[in-house]
């Protein structure tokens, strides 16, 4: 039987070599001029400027957008913010290490709570840590959706030990994030109210996370974007073409041709050699990589 100490020994070993190896990425590129004005530079400057208590007028996306809420609802950046007293221009990127150590913590009690087992517990640690996205997140500048991610397994958490308030509290924190980790965070809880059985009042937030998450998605994407200064233009981060021409369009098409869209999760819509079959490569890779587990217990 080990013991707490021993446990906590164990879990503070693996989280002080992979902070150690983060910053080693993260923090030497800063040093040596190897982080970008797309993305650090805009955060960075919108979090000195919400240090201040000032409303963030970003020259550095300027001309075309000049408030950083009008580019992304990342709300988060603001309690964030006041690191920069502390570690200056490297501030949002020890937040983001700090981000994913939590996030590897908290698998730790996820796997701990389900099998009461500390050696399985460290190994989901490590999986999470040495994963090739956290990697390729830590050595690319900062972005709020690494923070939200690395708080999802605190969701989980919260909702597995029947502490439906922190959970919400969490879910809050995660979609405080960027405004698309609201259907991040919808589709999260829906999943879990198909497949985890709990309390009725647990199964309550679960809902009322999935109808906040879509609705304040909606309205922000919808109303408060287009509100804010942003010279004239709507949400700008509508990239999907073959979809339509903004979200509500894509909705309308979707559930008009379903087929369709289905096809092209697995098809490539352009007649070219070369991107024939890499849907299917990529399902296949899915499938050996724990996929097919996902399946079976989404």
């Amino acid at each position: 039987m080990i013991g707490n100490k021993a446990k906590a020994l164990h879990i503070g070993l693996i989280l002080l070599i992979f902070g150690g190896l983060f910053a080693s990425i993260s923090l030497v590129n800063h040093y040596n001029f190897r982080t970008f004005g797309f993305d650090l530079g805009i955060f960075n400057q919108a979090a000195f400027d919400y240090s201040k208590f000032d409303l963030n007028t970003n020259t550095v996306l300027s001309p075309t957008i000049t408030n950083l809420l009008s580019d992304h609802m990342c709300l988060i950046l603001i309690p964030i913010s006041f690191l920069q007293y502390i570690f200056g221009t490297y501030a949002l990127l020890v937040a983001q290490i700090a981000a994913v150590l939590l996030g590897a913590l908290g698998c730790y009690k996820v796997i701990e709570l389900k099998t009461k087992n500390h050696g399985f517990s460290l190994l989901a640690m490590v999986h999470f840590l040495s994963y090739l996205g956290v990697f390729t997140a830590i050595s690319f500048d900062y972005h709020n959706n690494v923070v939200a991610a690395s708080l999802v397994p605190w969701f989980f958490y919260f909702i597995f030990k029947e502490k439906w308030a922190w959970g919400v509290v969490f879910s809050l924190l995660i979609i405080s994030c960027k405004e698309n980790m609201a259907i991040y965070m919808a589709l999260i809880a829906m999943g879990l109210l198909f497949t985890y059985k709990t309390s009725a009042v647990t199964r309550r937030a679960l809902t009322f996370i999935s109808i906040f998450g879509i609705l304040y998605f909606g309205v922000v994407v919808g109303y408060i974007i287009p509100w804010l200064d942003n010279d004239g233009l709507a949400y700008n981060h509508f990239n999907y073409a073959i979809l339509g021409e903004s979200w509500s369009e894509g909705i309308r098409n979707m559930l008009s041709d379903p087929l369709k869209y289905l096809k092209l999760l697995f098809v490539s819509r352009h007649h070219d050699q070369y991107f024939e079959g890499l849907k299917l490569k990529s399902w296949f890779v899915f499938a050996i990589s724990g996929g097919i587990v996902a399946v079976i217990n989404p």
